[in-house]
């Protein structure tokens, strides 16, 4: 679908086959929301997403970069970005991800694919570091200036960009 849709949960469907037609319940995409909406990062990244009806569209997993994530590490990854050392490069992954949950990508083909070619084999799980020191300890992303020929100046334009696609098509 490229648009973004209710999902209940189940729904009754029949499958022909030969001479029967059995049925029995799927997991299926209900009415549009509106047309070519996005929820924004807090309602996918952000505490309560785990009551707000995100864990559905979080099924089976959120990839970026060609690495699935959960929707445990997307939420934890969000704690640590917004703590001390954030890094506005996660913003572009917390951007797509939005959008990619949301069903609406193809609505920002060209910064989708920015950031996405950016994130290609790195799995941000290993860049996350531990600082201990008298202010406390803290975690921080240490992420690469350039991967795969795109810079974190690049990444940082594009999820801007996207979220101004969402502030403009957020979902009701």
């Amino acid at each position: 679908f490229d648009r973004g849709y209710e999902t209940f949960t189940t729904a009754k469907a029949w499958v022909k086959a030969g001479t029967s037609c059995p049925s029995g319940l799927i997991s299926a995409p209900g009415c549009p929301k509106t047309d070519y909406c996005s929820f924004s990062q807090g309602y996918f990244f952000a505490n309560g997403t785990f009551n707000n009806g995100a864990s559905v569209l979080w099924e089976p997993g959120l990839t970026i970069g060609g690495i699935t994530y959960t929707q445990i590490q997307g939420n934890n990854f969000w704690n640590i970005d917004r703590g001390r050392g954030g890094d506005q490069t996660m913003n572009g992954f917390f951007q797509l991800g939005a959008v990619r949950l949301s069903g609406v990508e193809s609505e920002v083909a060209a910064d989708a694919a920015i950031i996405d070619a950016y994130f290609t084999g790195l799995d941000v799980t290993t860049t996350i570091t531990t600082v201990s020191g008298s202010g406390g300890t803290y975690q921080y992303f240490n992420l690469p200036a350039t991967n795969n020929g795109i810079t974190k100046a690049q990444v940082t334009t594009a999820g801007s960009s996207i979220g101004g696609y969402i502030d403009a098509n957020h979902c009701d």
